[in-house]
């Protein structure tokens, strides 16, 4: 009885070197595509902008940083409506010049202000960055809360002005 117990540990442990190789090549063949993806990250706050004749305008200012590997070339930036509006999406012309197209290495950003949104913020579903691939980056969940926080702390203040 003994006998049979250790001819069947080999077999075994035979079974699982080679499942564990097996795992091991599909993880070795498979990490590269994920550690090399695209990836976005997008920051936007409410900010003002001075020039030179000392007037400051207030609009929506949106920092993106490419923190994947590959680069990526951001071709357009806008917004998302609610659906009562009427409205769907609609993108939004940077007033700061020379911003869009603009390739990002890795770790490079870019800042995009527009003082449009500020209009509509009201109905902003989501805020959204267009690639060159034609892929939608949107600002996440948390970030667009605090957005819209921050935008309610801008009216306030802007009220009694």
């Amino acid at each position: 009885m003994d006998q049979q117990i250790f001819d069947l540990l080999p077999l075994n442990w035979q079974f699982f070197s080679a499942l564990a190789t097996f795992f091991a090549v599909l993880v070795a063949l498979f990490l590269p595509f994920i550690r090399d993806r695209k990836k976005l990250k997008i920051y936007s706050m409410i900010s003002f902008i001075a020039n030179s004749t000392s007037q400051s305008n207030d609009g929506l200012s949106t920092t993106i940083t490419n923190s994947g590997r590959t680069k990526i070339t951001i071709v357009d930036w806008g917004v998302t409506f609610y659906k009562k509006t009427g409205k769907k999406f609609a993108t939004i012309n940077p007033e700061l010049p020379n911003s869009l197209p603009k390739t990002l290495e890795h770790m490079d950003y870019v800042i995009l202000w527009s003082s449009a949104p500020l209009e509509m913020f009201d109905e902003i579903q989501k805020l959204f960055v267009i690639d060159s691939l034609r892929k939608y980056w949107y600002l996440n969940r948390r970030e667009m809360k605090k957005l819209k926080k921050e935008y309610k702390d801008y009216k306030l203040r802007n009220k009694d002005a």
